[in-house]
């Protein structure tokens, strides 16, 4: 399976596990819905260097 995909589904689990909604979340973490959505979908890059913004609880 592609790493984006998995990232992707990782991402979007952490997501429904606090409640939170994708453009809650992606307010959070400084990111466009859009973006967030393509990465829960696999189809955007994850850059290591955004992983910074990700709250960590």
């Amino acid at each position: 399976m592609d790493a984006k995909v998995v990232i992707g589904r990782f991402i979007s689990q952490l997501r429904e596990q606090q409640g939170l909604t994708q453009d809650q979340l992606a307010g959070k973490v400084n990111l466009t819905y859009q973006y967030l959505s393509g990465l829960e979908n696999g189809r955007e890059n994850f850059s290591i260097d955004g992983s910074s913004h990700w709250p960590t609880r």
